[in-house]
């Protein structure tokens, strides 16, 4: 694999050769010649000889001091000479130093560049040839490939042309001759390999290929993936990746409950279609009770959903439903139903950035027990929204996030013309932005949670009355706790901020404590940014338990004297 070089130490012949007749002589001097560019002080400084001065000269002494000078690394050569003097000896370590490198020359590396290689190696073009710092480098380089997850890829071969001056360092970076998958029976091999980053003639990364491996379990369409087998390809340099899928049955009816940022709680029954028509594709037929603010609603939807749109990895996801529930308008409840359209492209740009755009067309009539009352409300909203999603964070041993970040940032405009479209409805526009940060404390369970909500609404309602649900509300367990929903202590608004911060203590993977404080108000738009803004703050004690992946959350908060007990389902976020 590297350049041998002869241990070439020696004790010189003739006149001046150390023999028997020196041992047990008095050392009165010792020097260094022959010398160029290493200085004998840097010989001295850096080497303990174990002959000193003044001391009687040891034949073992002596031949460990040459092989100390030589495993500097700079000489070709150390040789030892003796001068007799009067009442004594004078040792000289005569020295022939390495030739400096001319060029150096790096062969089959792709991965890093030669310019990364070079500012990370010590040894450098101009300088002596070293072979103790060469040793380090080839030690440097295979770190280089280690770190990044390149686990097969290393130094092969190190040599230095004699004649021309130039060292060569060669590196065998392994690739992938072929991505072998097995034990798909229904699933299309496409809908597997499109998961994945690497490919053919790729060299080879572990990470690389573990995250591939994570991407087609969340498929949903496999009880098990295998770890992946590595089996050596045609040639020293190629490997071949054996990726085994065992299938299940992915067509299920299911129920549940939950809760969520807008809901206190939902149940749902839910008929799913996982690939049905082997191409990834997935159909949900679902129905769902929920209650929001003390008001029933009643859901029923079909989605389809492609992961895989224009070759590329935009998923488009198309959704039809009607509700039926109640809805405020002048502080009084009244019956609405909502037939609507949806159809959304979203693009990740890498694992933890994506960006959507979502078209919607809703129909929003008064309901009476009779069906549909087109007396008091019948109207459309249309829309356009732009949406900006970012996601990093990592969880501790009891699956809790302890650091990291979520951000997201929305626009959607309604009844607008947009060029040749026109939209038509109400005319509206929303800009909301969402953003949690997690900081791992001291310990690895104690985490500082954090939450920041604002949002702006617009509506130009000239033309026909609206329902107040579009406006922001503020109070309650997912906003500002200490309220009760559906209060008049419930501020309602066309701007919103809130800021959340939890202290959060895991005791275990059931159990996790949290020291709270919110700070929010929802409120109309004034001159000013904050114009008619009263914040409002809360504080509080909650508790959560974790029951077969189900967060059931207690919080108990005080906004003013009185406390008021919140009883949701999942973090607040």
């Amino acid at each position: 694999m590297l350049i041998l070089v002869a241990l070439c130490v020696k004790v010189s012949a003739g006149e001046k050769a150390f023999s028997e007749r020196h041992l047990q002589k008095i050392v009165l001097s010792i020097e260094v010649s022959g010398n160029q560019d290493i200085s004998e002080k840097y010989v001295f400084e850096n080497v303990d000889l174990l002959t000193k001065i003044n001391s009687y000269t040891d034949l073992v002494k002596v031949e460990t001091d040459l092989k100390s000078i030589y495993a500097l690394g700079y000489f070709d050569m150390v040789e030892l000479q003796v001068e007799e003097l009067y009442r004594g000896i004078k040792l000289i370590f005569v020295l022939k130093e390495n030739p400096k490198i001319k060029k150096i020359d790096i062969q089959n590396n792709i991965i890093f560049s030669d310019k990364k290689i070079l500012e990370k190696i010590k040894t450098q073009k101009g300088a002596l040839l070293n072979f103790k710092k060469l040793k380090e480098d080839i030690k440097i380089i295979d770190s280089l490939y280690e770190k990044a997850h390149y686990d097969l890829s290393h130094v092969d071969a190190v040599n230095f042309d004699q004649v021309n001056h130039v060292l060569t360092i060669k590196i065998l970076e392994t690739k992938i001759e072929e991505i072998i998958i097995t034990g798909n029976i229904w699933t299309n091999e496409d809908v597997i390999r499109r998961e994945m980053r690497l490919r053919r003639k790729d060299v080879y990364n572990s990470n690389i290929l573990r995250v591939d491996r994570n991407k087609i379990i969340s498929l949903g369409y496999f009880s098990d993936v295998y770890a992946p087998k590595l089996v050596r390809g045609t040639s020293i340099d190629k490997i071949k990746v054996i990726i085994r899928v065992k299938e299940q049955k992915v067509n299920l009816l299911n129920f549940g409950t939950g809760s969520s940022a807008s809901e206190e709680y939902f149940f749902f029954i839910n008929l799913g279609f996982k690939n049905p028509f082997r191409t990834g594709e997935k159909i949900d037929i679902k129905t769902q009770y929920s209650r929001q603010n003390a008001k029933d609603k009643q859901t029923y939807s079909f989605q389809y959903q492609h992961p895989w749109m224009f070759r590329s990895p935009t998923v488009f996801t198309s959704r039809l439903w009607k509700t039926i529930g109640d809805e405020e308008y002048n502080n009084e409840d009244i019956q609405i139903v909502r037939h609507g359209l949806l159809g959304r492209f979203m693009y990740p740009f890498t694992d933890n950035l994506q960006l959507s755009l979502t078209g919607k067309t809703e129909r929003i009539q008064t309901y009476d027990d009779l069906g549909p009352d087109m007396s008091k409300f019948d109207y459309y909203n249309n829309s356009l929204c732009l949406q900006l999603d970012y996601k990093k964070f990592e969880y501790d041993n009891f699956k809790y996030v302890v650091r990291g970040s979520i951000f997201n940032a929305s626009m959607e405009q309604g009844g607008k013309s947009l060029g040749f479209i026109d939209m038509g409805g109400v005319k509206f526009e929303r800009y909301k932005v969402n953003i949690s940060h997690y900081l791992q404390l001291l310990s690895l369970y104690d985490i500082l949670a954090m939450r920041l909500i604002a949002g702006a609404y617009k509506l130009d309602n000239s033309q026909i009355d609206t329902l107040e649900s579009d406006l922001y509300s503020v109070g309650g367990s997912n906003t500002l706790r200490g309220i009760v929903e559906n209060t008049s202590l419930v501020h309602k608004g066309t701007r919103m901020i809130v800021f959340n911060i939890e202290y959060r203590h895991a005791f275990n993977e059931f159990f996790q404590s949290v020291i709270f404080t919110d700070i929010a108000d929802a409120f109309d738009a004034g001159k000013g940014l904050l114009d008619n803004c009263k914040f409002r703050i809360s504080k509080g004690l909650g508790i959560r338990f974790r029951l077969s992946g189900l967060t059931i959350r207690f919080d108990y908060a005080w906004l003013e004297s009185d406390g008021v007990l919140h009883f949701s389902l999942g973090q607040m976020f």
